[in-house]
Parts: C-alpha cells; sequence; structure tokens
C-alpha cells in the first residue's frame, strides 16, 4: 500500500480479519518510496480475508480508513499415493484369512469423505485412519480377481479417484487322502481277496476311478474283484476356493492257485492192477474255474467240468501216467495231479 504524511510516516500495519473470524495484526515493511508491503503466506483455511491498513506518523496520528479484502478458494483435488495391498499380489485362499487395502492422501485444506468401491460394492467404511493414511479391511474372500477403485474428496468437492486397481487370490491346493486297503501306496494281493478305496478330503468333493470308471459309489466298501492290474485315481475335484488334485495307486492282483484232485478207483494214490483189469479215473476241481482233463501218458482221455471220469481198461503190461489237470483261467493258475497205474500180470495163462 502506499502511505504518504505531511511529517513523517511511524508505522504501517495491516490488520487481517482471516475468514475463520481471527484478527492477526501484520506489520509493513516501507521497501521503496511511499510504498509498504509484506509477503503474507496463506493459510489453509478458504473464504474472505478482510484487511485494514492503520498508518501512523511520528506525531501519533492514526489513519484507520482504508479496507480492502480478498478471497481464497480451494480449487485443488487431494492427492493420493502409496497404493498398498496385504498380504501382497497374488495372495492364495485361506479361510477367515484378513486382507488390507491402503491409501495415503495429502490434501492441503480438508479432506471431506473417503470410499472405496470394492467387488462393485461402496463402503464407507470400515476404515482405520491414521493421520494421512487410509486402510480398508476385508475378511475371508474367496478365491478370485476383485477391482477396486479408491474416492476421495476435500470440503469444497474437489474429488479425485485412483485407476481400476486389481488384487487377486488364487485357489489353494485340495487336501486329499487316498488308500487302498488302508495303505497310501501300491497294494498286491492274490485272488479271493478285498479291496477297499477310500478317498477324503475336507475342502473338496471326491471321485474315485478305476481304470477310468467313476467308482466313487464304493468309497470305503470292500471289494472282490477278478485277478489283475487296476489303476486307482482318488481326486478332489476342487471349488472356487480350492484347485483340483489327484492321487494314482495300483493294485495288482495275482491268479490263485488252482488244486485238483486225482483218484484211481477211489484211492488218491498210485494202484497196481492186473492185466485186462478196468478202473474207474477221477479228476476233482478242489479250487479253481476252468474246465479239466484226464490224461493217460499224455493223451486226452476226457475232459469237462468237475468231476471228470473215465472207465479205462488196461490191456498191456507196464506203468502208465495218470494226470488230471486244470486249465489255466483268469483267476486261477495251472494246475496238475499225477499217479502211476502199474499193470502186471500174476495169473498163469491159461492152457
Amino acid at each position: 500500500t502506499n502511505v504518504s504524511d505531511g511529517t513523517a510516516v511511524s508505522k504501517v500495519y495491516a490488520n487481517i480479519t482471516y475468514p475463520n473470524s481471527s484478527i492477526i495484526l501484520y506489520e509493513l515493511t516501507n521497501s521503496v518510496a511511499n510504498r509498504y508491503n509484506m509477503t503474507f503466506q496463506i493459510p489453509n483455511v478458504v473464504g474472505i480475508y478482510r484487511i485494514n491498513f492503520v498508518a501512523n506518523d511520528t506525531s501519533n496520528n492514526y489513519n484507520r480508513t482504508e479496507f480492502t479484502n480478498f478471497t481464497v478458494i480451494d480449487d485443488k483435488a487431494p492427492q493420493y499415493s502409496n497404493l498398498l495391498e496385504r498380504p501382497s499380489d497374488p495372495s492364495t485362499y485361506a479361510e477367515n484369512k484378513n486382507y488390507f487395502f491402503n491409501i495415503t492422501i495429502e490434501e492441503s485444506i480438508a479432506i471431506s469423505n473417503v470410499t472405496i468401491m470394492f467387488n462393485g460394492i461402496n463402503y464407507t467404511s470400515p476404515f482405520t485412519q491414521n493421520s494421512t493414511t487410509w486402510e480398508f479391511t476385508k475378511t475371508d474372500l474367496a478365491a478370485g480377481t476383485y477391482e477396486y477403485v479408491w474416492y476421495m474428496n476435500d470440503t469444497a468437492n474437489n474429488r479425485n479417484q485412483t485407476l481400476t486397481q486389481t488384487y487377486t487370490i488364487s485357489q489353494a491346493t485340495s487336501d486329499l487322502l487316498f488308500r487302498l486297503n488302508d495303505t497310501q501306496g501300491d497294494v498286491t494281493f492274490s485272488y479271493g481277496g478285498k479291496v477297499n478305496a477310500s478317498a477324503v478330503s475336507e475342502n473338496s468333493t471326491i471321485q474315485i476311478q478305476r481304470n477310468g470308471t467313476n467308482v466313487t459309489a464304493n468309497n470305503h466298501l470292500f471289494e472282490t474283484l477278478a485277478a489283475g492290474q487296476y489303476n486307482y485315481t482318488g481326486i478332489a475335484l476342487g471349488n472356487q476356493n480350492f484347485s483340483a488334485t489327484q492321487i494314482s495307486r495300483l493294485l495288482m492282483i495275482t491268479k490263485a492257485a488252482s488244486i485238483v484232485n486225482l483218484t484211481l478207483n477211489g484211492t488218491d494214490a498210485d494202484l497196481t492192477i492186473e492185466l485186462n483189469s478196468s478202473i474207474n479215473i477221477t479228476g476233482y476241481l478242489v479250487t479253481g474255474e476252468s474246465r479239466m482233463q484226464l490224461y493217460r501218458n499224455g493223451t486226452l482221455m476226457n475232459n469237462g467240468t468237475s468231476p471228470v471220469s473215465n472207465l479205462t481198461t488196461f490191456n498191456s503190461l507196464g506203468h502208465f501216467n495218470i494226470t488230471a489237470t486244470s486249465t489255466d483261467s483268469q483267476n486261477y493258475s495251472f494246475s496238475q495231479e499225477q499217479h502211476l497205474v502199474i499193470v502186471i500180470e500174476t495169473m498163469p495163462p491159461a492152457s
């Protein structure tokens, strides 16, 4: 301001009334000629600032008649930084897990409102505020990718928002316990034994496959299967929060030994007979499932289902090998039993 006096100016003041009604008196400096000024640092208070200039001379005469004003406005939107996520992105799903989203907001005057649009839902709470930092918490989120945007505005309604952020929660691995006959490994036994395939998962639906066929209905049940090789697979099928996992086991069921019984005239032993005698040869299948054969010195005499018999006359002297056999089948191995028929002549020739 310009101030002049007929004698000499003593002091010049600017009496400033703030928008919040506080009043501060500032002394101005004579910079050049009749000009008095000062540098005023505008505080973080918007509104009208009213100035009353006061001057007095060396004779202590005062002049308080000059007034002016200026208006301070807030035209700058809040600024943000330090977008943070805990746990770091991507995270792995865990039940009842907490997730924290942070933002730092700088505002020269005052923040009016902070919100977050998370996965399509607008939240005004729950926020934890610490000075210029806001923290938003979510609990027990499902696996997936989430989008969110922070919004902020100050008391002058200057607005700002972040770009769309994403946060990914990956599927956890399904738990799976898969056993054959209570063993976490491959299993081998002979035909006639039973197999129990059991699969358990706490967080996923299970499935059991045998040679590619779904046999889940038999979970925890004992079964009798034919001899052979079986590929078992226990599967935790997975869901939104857990990925699928599977375990394979091999079941080997070996053939059981078949048992045959050979009798000569009802006796399970070798037999000595007179020349031109006839005997009953019978083969029995004690254990097994296949057809039987009767042989004399390697020549087939009869075959069929058990029992198999043959009435045989021996009209020559010697030792004859009689064999009863059971052929190899799906579940039973080949087996045989042998006896000797010894043909002798103890009676003298007729005269």
